[in-house]
Order: structure tokens, then sequence, then C-alpha cells
């Protein structure tokens, strides 16, 4: 099992999801950039494929989620 690895700045980017989170309309938040999804628009495939996009999300992880 490996170890959960937060970034550096994960105060303004937890505050940053949070902020994008209590908007209207908004059912989920990406945690490493911000991306909100609306409601009936998040589920795990959409996530995965947003992950795996995102600029932020650390390139280690996207590796890992290609290998499973």
């Amino acid at each position: 099992m490996s170890r959960i690895r937060l970034p550096k700045d994960w105060k303004h980017r937890a505050t940053r999801a949070l902020t994008n989170l209590i908007k209207p309309g908004v059912a989920a938040v990406c945690f490493w950039c911000g991306h909100q999804y609306r409601r009936g628009e998040y589920s795990p495939e959409t996530q995965s494929a947003h992950l795996l996009q995102c600029s932020e999300y650390p390139q280690d992880a996207k590796r890992r989620m290609r290998e499973q």
C-alpha cells in the first residue's frame, strides 16, 4: 500500500476545492485543480478521465492509474 503524499500547497488546494464545492449546482470538485463536476456529471469514470488529463495531478499517480 502506498503512502498518501500531499502537495506543499495543500492548504491552498483544499481551500480552493471547498470554495468551489459550496457553489450552487456543484456536486464534486477535483482537489488538484479545482475542476467542478456539476450534479449528474460525476462518476468514477469521469473522475479517472479528468485526473489523467489534469495538469496538476502527479505524473507518478497517472502512471499507476494507467497500469491498473
